[in-house]
């Protein structure tokens, strides 16, 4: 990996693979999307219902990891399972070793048909019974025409892709609509250095993705450092920023969001003078968000107003809007942010209410945005939970809709099952239509609107609630 140093930030020239730009994807100045004005949106579309459509419980041994809809309103997901074990009734390839970790991808329509589901294991089965291996999703982006790229790791004896086994660490899968593979490649870092992936998002005018990812040298006891990398649509790297750090301080990534212009934003958590080539940050635990162009020039850096040990969690940009939540850690209060793409200021704030896990946040051509909190209620909201479930341990989850461009709220739905067990979602997706996909899992009794299902273990479902 070689690399040139400029204003704290080292500019990858090489990783792994070729790098250069094509007319298509774009160059000079950037450019920032516009919000539309506020007002412009109907009230049938910010407060559209969340009604159930259909759900899919799966098996005991299989658990969602990430969720996304393309433009067609299709929904993939990408999921850990150990076998035996099937998802709609399919039987899912497996090594044989039933302590093994696999890696699963599937493609349902918006109906709920499952269209194609594909599975990879390790290289090789594990012969220890007290060792297994594993291949698991760490990122999912799936663009507008069904084109799937994600970020996979595995540990043992690598990955099988087809006839190819791809060593232990982090590799790029990408598939296309039909399910067919397009490539599948290994990250090869230096020697002497680790490499994870963090987050994906599709570059929308010039294809490929942006990786969040996480880079470190072993020979040195400072932490890891924050990459932001951009692929194109054959998988290979067209440049990488690595953000270094003065000593004392560090940033830890959370996730990569892009708009329609092209621009990328990082969201994180930064302690000391971090810096991303734009002003420096102070505290301990201070969320961040930070914008560059499509070719990696810092556009702007904005410090969240939030207390000490505050962190981030789900991150969207389009319209004009930068949108993320923001959870105070000592209270447990979680707020929902909207900013100015153009410049990182603050434009929106909405309380969620409390909140003891991880948030997603997902947009679409449409004006809104969909919130799914995985523990909390959307009493905050106005929507307190049933009188059936009074235990506030009790974990519930729910799912709102938001305007994008002022925050305004439309509405919430809240996920619960009997008093005395639990629910929670693991990430959302909302199509061009209105319609969510939600991922999570759910122990007990739950009824999704088709008849109650009932589970004495977690089990993972996936669920598409219609407008």
């Amino acid at each position: 990996m070689r690399g040139l140093r400029a204003g704290g930030v080292l500019v990858l020239a090489l990783l792994w693979g070729a790098c250069g730009g094509t007319a298509a994807e774009g160059g000079g100045a950037p450019v920032a999307s516009t919000p539309p004005p506020a007002g412009t949106l109907t009230q049938e579309v910010h407060a559209s219902a969340l009604n159930p459509s259909w759900v899919r419980a799966s098996d005991a041994q299989l658990l969602y990891d990430h969720v996304a809809v393309d433009g067609a309103g299709n929904t993939y997901v990408s999921f850990q399972y150990t076998g035996p074990a099937s998802l709609a009734g399919r039987t899912l390839p497996w090594n044989g070793d039933a302590s093994d970790v696999h890696l699963g991808v599937a493609k349902f329509r918006p109906g709920g048909a499952l269209v194609w589901v594909r599975g990879y294991g390790p290289g090789t089965p594990s012969t220890d019974p007290s060792t297994s291996f594993f291949v698991h999703a760490a990122a999912l982006t799936v663009t507008r025409g069904g084109t799937v790229f994600l970020g996979g790791e595995a540990q043992g004896s690598g990955v099988q892709v087809g006839s190819r086994t791809l060593g232990n660490g982090f590799f790029l899968l990408s598939l296309g609509s039909d399910g067919h593979r397009r490539f599948a490649r290994s990250t090869r870092p230096d020697a002497g250095t680790t490499f994870s992936f963090l987050d994906f998002a599709v570059h929308r005018p010039g294809g490929g993705f942006y990786a969040l990812a996480s880079f470190r040298v072993l020979s040195e006891s400072r932490a890891p450092r924050l990459m932001l990398i951009r692929y194109g649509n054959d998988g290979a790297a067209r440049w990488g920023n690595i953000y270094e750090q003065p000593e004392g301080a560090s940033a830890e990534g959370a996730r990569v969001a892009s708009d329609e212009a092209g621009n990328a934003y990082v969201s994180g958590l930064g302690t000391g003078a971090v810096t991303f080539g734009g002003p420096s940050g102070s505290g301990t635990m201070t969320p961040f968000v930070f914008s560059t162009t499509g070719q990696g020039n810092h556009r702007w850096t904005h410090f969240v107003e939030a207390p000490e040990g505050s962190f981030t969690d789900g991150l969207v940009a389009r319209g004009g809007r930068v949108v993320l939540a923001v959870t105070d850690v000592p209270t447990g209060v979680a707020d929902l942010l909207g900013l100015s793409t153009g410049n990182g200021d603050e434009r929106w704030r909405h309380v969620l209410g409390p909140s003891r896990g991880g948030i997603a946040v997902a947009t679409s051509t449409r004006n809104e945005v969909v919130t799914c909190v995985s523990h909390g209620d959307a009493s905050a909201l106005g929507v307190p939970r049933s009188p059936s479930v009074p235990d506030p341990l009790v974990t519930t989850s729910f799912v709102a809709r938001f305007r994008r461009n002022d925050g305004q709220f439309g509405r919430a739905r809240n996920l619960q099952v009997g008093s005395g067990e639990d629910i929670r979602t693991e990430g959302c997706a909302v199509s061009d239509g209105g319609s969510v996909s939600v991922i999570g899992l759910f122990r007990g009794t739950a009824d999704f609107g088709s008849g109650p299902l009932t589970s004495s273990t977690p089990r993972a479902f996936l669920l598409r609630l219609t407008p």
